[in-house]
Parts: structure tokens; C-alpha cells; sequence
């Protein structure tokens, strides 16, 4: 009975953020050219208080932002190649739901939430 009664009150509550450790990105805006292809070209994991970025594809220009919890930070990433991660500590980040936008030099923005 305890365990309906929980699922039955989530269906009227919505969820504010995605509780898997993958990042669902979307991408907000598209760029100059249409991408030959539908991949984003990076993978961010959440484990814990790390953050990781994957690198897919060649990345020329690309700025992270992470904002919530009243935190707003940033990482600017020049030049990467695939198969290249890059690790953000969260330790000094409160418990709750943040957003992360990318933006690409290419005009792209991909967007997505999570929750530490």
C-alpha cells in the first residue's frame, strides 16, 4: 500500500531534474551550417561530485557553464580532440538541480539539467 501511495503522488509531481548520471543534452540552437550528422559531439557524466566531459569530435572553441544552488561557473575549452575528457570538481557545489549549457564555436548550444 506504502508503495502505491508513492507512485500515485510522483504522478502529480513533476520532476525537476534527471536523476541518471548521463546528461541528457539538447541542442537549443542550430549553428551557421547544418551539422552532417544528428550526435552531439560531447557526453557529460555526473558521478558523485565529478563531472565529466567526453569529447566526440573535434571541438575548436567551447565554453561550459553550470549554473543553480546560486553557483554560476565556467570552463572554456580551446582545442579538443575525441577521446578526450575533461573532469569538473563539484565538491564545493551544494545538493540540488543545476543547468549546463555548451555553447560551440560553431553557433551550437546544447543544453541540460542534473541534479548532485
Amino acid at each position: 500500500m506504502r508503495n502505491k501511495l508513492l507512485i500515485f503522488s510522483l504522478l502529480f509531481f513533476p520532476v525537476q531534474c534527471m536523476f541518471a548520471n548521463t546528461v541528457s543534452l539538447e541542442e537549443v540552437k542550430l549553428g551557421n551550417g547544418e551539422r552532417d550528422h544528428s550526435e552531439i559531439p560531447v557526453d557529460v557524466n555526473v558521478n558523485g561530485t565529478q563531472m565529466s566531459i567526453l569529447i566526440l569530435e573535434y571541438v575548436d572553441e567551447m565554453d561550459v557553464t553550470i549554473d543553480g544552488q546560486g553557483v554560476s561557473s565556467m570552463m572554456e575549452i580551446d582545442y579538443a580532440a575525441p577521446g578526450e575528457v575533461y573532469e569538473i570538481d563539484m565538491s564545493q557545489y551544494s545538493s540540488g538541480c543545476y543547468d549546463i549549457n555548451i555553447h560551440m564555436n560553431t553557433g551550437e548550444i546544447l543544453s541540460g539539467e542534473f541534479e548532485l
